[in-house]
């Protein structure tokens, strides 16, 4: 638990997935690489992954604001596990639903280019009463 001020910006490096909480007044992070700034308001927490560099710091100046910094729980390998597994079904079913929309443009295609081709036959009529077959 920190207590800092504007005058007392932190630049910290996250070596472990962690929450950082904003208990009192109003904390403000910036995450190198992101274009956006996080305020967080007492009760409010922001999760930060392994490896980022984040500036934390009040929000407004000559005020003091609270935070905390928790490590996130690891999770299992069954959990990961778990997760990687519908990851991947996910993966699957997103390609299947690609496909089956393609398959079904290609058949109304073919439908269409056929019916050009043979001109229209109306339901009952065969090809052999459509005049196509001598």
């Amino acid at each position: 638990m920190s207590r800092l001020s504007m005058q007392e910006a932190q630049d910290l490096l996250v070596t472990e997935p962690a929450w950082l909480t904003a208990l009192a007044g109003a904390v403000w992070v910036t995450r190198h690489g992101d274009l956006g700034d996080y305020v967080l308001q007492a009760g409010e927490r922001l999760a930060l992954a392994r490896g980022e560099r984040v500036v934390v710091s009040a929000l407004h100046s000559g005020q003091l604001a609270l935070w905390d910094w928790s490590f996130a729980p690891t999770r299992s390998p069954q959990r990961r596990l778990r997760e990687g597994v519908a990851l991947g079904f996910d993966v699957v079913a997103r390609v299947l639903e690609r496909a089956a929309v393609g398959l079904a443009a290609l058949a109304r295609s073919a439908a269409l280019m056929a019916c050009r081709a043979q001109g229209c036959i109306k339901a009952g009529d065969s090809i052999a009463s459509a005049g196509t077959v001598q």
